[in-house]
């Protein structure tokens, strides 16, 4: 249940704000086909989540768990520091439209494939990863699957209602996943060092 808390709350804090959800809102917003794009972007999300726990909980299997949680613990950190550093660009670029189309199982389908190629390495990747690696990789995978669909259906559900969020509230939700980023890692390299 750790595992599952964990990357429930991490993932979902991590998303909040990023540019694939953003897309979702914005594609939502212009296409106003709802259930295709959140049925293809959720779909990619839990592909790429599966294969992150898949990768995480096989390294976390062949390697010793103090090593994993000081690696873990840099990659919080880094993931941390990238989304506050890049609070620092005054250039809030808007998510470039997704699909254009009208049959629902092509915008679906389209939704899928951008989405699925665009989060492969993605933070939310890493970070699932991670803690698949550290924790039990079933309750990771599902954790971080579930934050994403939650995700994905707050961007289907805002996009219906607005065109876009104030640059102002795109910037906090950053800074304080960013924040959150780096509290994670602190807490995974004090739980680690002592165990070297």
């Amino acid at each position: 249940m750790d595992g599952f808390l964990a990357a429930l709350g991490a993932v979902f804090v991590a998303e909040l704000g990023d540019k694939t959800q953003l897309g979702v809102l914005l594609a939502t917003d212009r296409l106003r086909r709802p259930w295709p794009i959140f049925w293809g972007a959720a779909g990619a999300l839990l592909t790429s989540t599966a294969i992150a726990a898949a990768v995480g909980g096989a390294a976390g299997a062949a390697l010793p768990q103090a090593w994993l949680r000081l690696v873990g613990g840099i990659v919080f950190l880094v993931v941390g520091g990238l989304a506050l550093w890049e609070l620092r660009s005054a250039d809030d670029e808007e998510p470039d439209d997704v699909v254009q189309g009208r049959s629902g199982s092509r915008i679906a389908l389209a939704i899928y494939v951008a989405i699925l190629l665009a989060e492969m390495g993605d933070k939310t990747q890493i970070v699932t990863a991670t803690l698949a690696g550290t924790r039990d990789a079933w309750a990771a995978g599902a954790g971080a699957g579930l934050a994403l669909v939650l995700s994905t259906a707050l961007a289907v559900g805002v996009g219906q209602r607005m065109t876009r969020l104030s640059r102002g509230v795109r910037r906090a939700i950053r800074a304080a996943g960013g924040l959150l980023f780096v509290g994670f890692g602190v807490w995974y390299l004090v739980d680690a060092v002592p165990r070297l």
